[in-house]
């Protein structure tokens, strides 16, 4: 209890100093761009990028997914990060702050509080101190070092990072007390294969599309991610046992017959799809049909699975309880990126083709692929 009992002092104190700042960011952020060099300029540039953040995290997975002792703690860890993304992106649009008015030295277009590459790093520190406390120095070196960045570029005020701290140990510390107290990784575990995919399935699409709205991720970053992944996966294929990440990652998420035929395919086809619908269409149309992949075909596949009873005539394979309650998810989450009626029809559609089985010759069509473009096109008809 006591050492949990100083994380929340800490947490609450930044909570007050984060008021307090709001009193002196102009004169702070004045007093640090004013150190500002040309060799420093470069450093601090190369450390603010997002791709060094999603560099440090791959790394940080290799001791979790190494140890049989700490293995399942990368679900509370996972968690944390996907919550403190969350969290950041709903506060930047209820407070809408504005950015220092200063020459940044990076491109920043969405709103300023809280950071989110501040609030990332600092959301993983409550769970190295559940895990690895010896990484905790060496980590909060780096999200301090990280977080002093994003004031010297000008990207953000000492408040906007205070924040993003708060926000990054708040998410921390509720995974830390869902494992504690409720035994999270131990629950996550337990559930269903089939479900544990599809929950997969729903974090990396809505991760996808978070980062892509607040400019954390471009098409550049997914290509190089799916271009990687097809690497890993081919490097599977021939050494199926000696690939320390990729290994426990696919016995974990996926399928045996799959492993041994197609290993990784459920995420290269959802990467693919990712990647498909945002070189075909504009941003705001691909992020409606990635919303549509990534929630709508995930509670089919899950009611159909679970709860399902009524067979659909057209695929014995799917349901029709599944069909129509992934529809009303769809249009739940498209509505928040386009107006009702086209949300409406390309909700509509996605579903209807999913609930097909669609082949070319021999070879199927896999859902991942079918859903996006289906509903990509429909709205790109809709408004052009």
């Amino acid at each position: 209890m006591k050492p949990t009992l100083i994380r929340y002092r800490h947490l609450v104190l930044v909570v007050i100093l984060t008021i307090i700042s709001l009193h002196f960011n102009n004169s702070i952020t004045s007093y640090i761009t004013g150190f500002r060099t040309e060799k420093m300029n470069v450093i601090m540039v190369i450390i603010t990028q997002l791709e060094v953040i999603w560099i440090l995290f791959v790394l940080l997975f290799i001791p979790f997914l190494a140890s049989e002792k700490h293995r399942t703690k990368i679900f509370p860890l996972w968690g944390s990060i996907a919550l403190a993304l969350l969290l950041t992106h709903t506060l930047k649009i209820f407070f809408l702050s504005g950015r220092p008015e200063i020459i940044m030295l990076t491109q920043e277009t969405s709103p300023g509080f809280p950071s989110m590459h501040t609030a990332l790093m600092f959301s993983v520190i409550p769970i190295l101190l559940l895990t690895y406390k010896k990484l905790v120095p060496v980590l909060g070196a780096i999200a301090f070092l990280i977080a002093f960045s994003r004031i010297y570029v000008g990207a953000h005020f000492l408040s906007d990072v205070l924040g993003g701290i708060v926000v990054g140990l708040a998410s921390g510390e509720i995974f830390v007390w869902l494992e504690e107290k409720r035994k999270f990784s131990k629950k996550i575990m337990n559930i269903h294969f089939e479900l544990r995919r599809q929950v997969a399935h729903i974090i990396i699409g809505s991760a996808a599309i978070i980062g892509i709205q607040t400019n954390l991720i471009n098409i550049r970053d997914i290509g190089c991610i799916f271009f990687g992944g097809l690497f890993l996966l081919i490097a599977y294929k021939k050494y199926p046992d000696k690939i320390p990440v990729i290994t426990p990652l696919l016995s974990f998420f996926e399928r045996k017959k799959d492993r041994l035929n197609f290993p990784g395919k459920g995420s290269f086809f959802l990467i693919l799809g990712i990647f498909l619908s945002l070189i075909l269409f504009p941003q705001q149309i691909a992020l409606t049909a990635i919303a549509i992949l990534a929630i709508g075909d995930s509670v089919t596949n899950i009611v159909g699975r679970y709860f399902g009873e009524i067979e659909n005539p057209l695929n014995p394979k799917k349901t029709i309880e599944g069909s129509l309650v992934g529809f009303f998810f769809s249009l739940a989450v498209a509505s928040f990126f386009v107006s009702f009626w086209p949300a409406f029809f390309a909700s509509a559609g996605a579903i209807f083709v999913e609930s097909l089985r669609l082949k070319i010759g021999n070879l199927e069509i896999d859902d991942n692929i079918i859903i996006p473009l289906t509903a990509g096109w429909i709205l790109t008809l809709w408004y052009f």
